[in-house]
């Protein structure tokens, strides 16, 4: 890795997010160190970047790579995901992502690594009492997947205080596209979100899309939520690195378009650019499902300059491009 350029660690390097971030820090002449577990499944990956093969919660083998690689900056990102999962087993959740947060930081403070840009989520807000979201709203998770991610922000925080830790916490709300060159992308056979199973459904993959409510009070009757292209939220994360290494302030911020689509509009787009119908059914609200959420970015446009920039034509083009890459 070049001396002139932030060396850069990256958890969960391999995921959907990860792998996007991973692929900007090239293009700007970088090669990233991935730190994961499992199978590398990404060639452009493999061929670009430095791969270290290991659990997060491995504290030990964090601190030899943060120094055999130089580490000045970690993106962590490595975690469980799922909402559905967090229900069924809240204990895997609190060990994975309160644990390898908590391993992260130990090795930082450790080898003297000060900063860090954390991927947080937008499900630490729970339910809202309003559509727009601002990062000072109240926190309050309604499901152990947003209760672990705000434990973590916590003890970022505490630790941050304790140790002269910088950071940047990114809330995002609905990742969704993929990369346009094809080149990285999610490789999850079973998809829970929208806008991959509204894909399938379109492919013929699997029988039909569950609409969960359709008595919304929104123009269409179905829910509004905020969603941002995922190579807009790899460029917040380039922005944060050098303002962690001027010196910015420690901040939490919210990242989405500012812009809400419905779960019809979604529909309707992926029918467009596929040409194909969506079969779907209509089913009852799910518990705790707002219905209209949408970032209020501003804090991140004025202290990282960033804005999104990708219409939700932009992320159905490219997500169905990606899906039908991998079909083939």
């Amino acid at each position: 890795m070049s001396k002139n350029k932030i060396s850069v660690l990256i958890t969960g390097g391999f995921g959907y997010i990860g792998s996007h971030i991973a692929k900007m820090l090239v293009q700007q002449g970088m090669r990233p160190v991935i730190f994961n577990r499992g199978e590398c499944k990404l060639s452009y990956i493999e061929q670009n970047c430095d791969i270290v093969t290991g659990d997060i919660r491995d504290t030990y083998l964090l601190i030899e790579t943060i120094k055999e690689h130089e580490i000045e900056m970690v993106i962590h990102l490595g975690a469980s995901i799922s909402v559905p999962e967090s229900l069924e087993k809240p204990e895997l959740y609190y060990e994975n992502n309160v644990g390898s947060t908590l391993s992260v930081l130990k090795a930082m403070v450790a080898t003297g690594v000060k900063n860090i840009v954390f991927s947080s989520t937008a499900a630490v807000y729970g339910v809202p009492k309003q559509a727009l979201i601002y990062e000072d709203f109240d926190t309050k998770p309604i499901n152990p997947y947003g209760q672990t991610k705000l434990m973590c922000e916590k003890m970022i925080h505490d630790l941050a205080r304790a140790h002269d830790l910088k950071y940047v916490v990114f809330r995002y709300f609905n990742a969704v596209g993929s990369d346009p060159d094809g080149d990285v992308g999610s490789l999850k056979a079973k998809p829970s979100n929208l806008f991959p199973l509204a894909m399938l459904a379109a492919m013929g993959k699997i029988d039909k899309l569950d609409i969960y409510g359709r008595d919304y009070n929104t123009h269409d009757g179905t829910a509004i939520r905020d969603y941002i292209h995922v190579n807009d939220l790899a460029r917040a994360h380039l922005a944060a690195l050098p303002y962690l290494m001027v010196g910015g302030d420690n901040v939490v911020l919210n990242l989405g378009t500012g812009r809400g689509h419905s779960v019809m509009e979604v529909i309707e787009m992926v029918e467009e650019i596929s040409g194909k119908k969506v079969a779907y059914e209509n089913a009852p609200r799910r518990k705790g499902d707002p219905e209209k959420t949408i970032a209020v970015s501003d804090k991140a446009e004025k202290l990282l300059n960033w804005t999104a920039q990708h219409s939700l034509r932009d992320m159905v083009v490219d997500q169905w491009a990606w899906l039908e890459k991998q079909a083939n």
